[in-house]
């Protein structure tokens, strides 16, 4: 059996962007035939009740400590509990690793806006998006764009990455949100 192992540290973070996506990645896990793949999902233990998975508790409540989760913890506890695969869905650096890498990067904002983030920040994302893009054995991303935008960004080859347009929940809304929206917006 392959066993997967997922950093969902973000899903107790706020509950949009790459937060939501994680927490839906993770959400929908239980819903795939898994006869051959096992999951360990690495996030706090209260966040979310999951089943059939391994959570492990981590400690994410303050930057200095994420970083640390993200570049060496995650890796040390991945090896620790015989992950075969590692799979990043927020590109958080990973400083190295034995066991073969996939990370989804969702675009390279850091860089077009780089203006708007500090010193500290723009070098942080200079050096390790580098590194994890030369540690991956696979890059997953969500566009042709960011697809072009990492290959010309760091001169990787487009080999290795794929890309998986994001989902959506197509879930109607309800009659009480049509009637607001259209209210608030003087729609009909």
């Amino acid at each position: 059996m392959t066993v997967i192992g997922i950093n969902a540290a973000l899903m107790q973070a706020r509950k949009h962007g790459i937060s939501r996506y994680v927490t839906q990645l993770v959400t929908h896990l239980d819903q795939i035939e898994t006869g051959k793949l096992n999951f360990k999902i690495y996030t706090d233990s209260e966040t979310h009740d999951l089943t059939d998975f391994t959570r492990i508790p981590i400690n994410y409540d303050t930057t200095v400590r994420r970083i640390l989760w993200d570049t060496i913890g995650f890796t040390r506890t991945t090896q620790s509990t015989d992950v075969d695969l590692i799979h990043s869905p927020d590109k958080s650096p990973i400083y190295r690793s034995d066991t073969p890498v996939v990370t989804t990067i969702h675009d390279l904002l850091p860089f077009y806006f780089a203006e708007e983030r500090g010193f500290l920040n723009r070098r942080y994302w200079q050096i390790l998006l580098q590194r994890q893009v030369n540690i991956s054995d696979a890059i997953i991303c969500v566009s042709h764009s960011t697809k072009n935008d990492i290959i010309d960004r760091f001169g990787t080859s487009g080999e290795k990455i794929y890309i998986t347009h994001l989902g959506t929940n197509l879930s109607p809304p309800s009659k009480k949100d049509i009637r607001s929206t259209t209210e608030k917006y003087d729609i009909l």
